[in-house]
């Protein structure tokens, strides 16, 4: 297991699973990512995106919100909640 304090390595894993279109491997990269640093609402929208693209829709309108709740700004994660939608 990766060392849970340092969620950089996580978010590394999930790259190389979008890379080799595995998103729900992707995804739950990117939960272990979150849970050691929960506050960037960039990795919850990639959360979300990996969710979508892995079919699981509710979840990802989940992930979108809690970026957007997140950053009221965050545009991102406004763009993507109309896609998940």
């Amino acid at each position: 297991a990766l060392y849970p304090a340092w969620p950089e390595l996580y978010e590394f894993k999930a790259l190389l699973h979008e890379r080799l279109n595995q998103p729900s491997e992707r995804a739950d990269a990117l939960r272990k990512a979150i849970s050691g640093h929960p506050n960037p609402p960039d990795a919850w929208t990639a959360l979300g995106d990996a969710l979508l693209a892995a079919g699981r829709n509710a979840e990802s309108l989940e992930a979108y919100g809690q970026a957007a709740g997140m950053a009221l700004q965050h545009l991102p994660s406004r763009v993507a909640l109309g896609r998940a939608a």
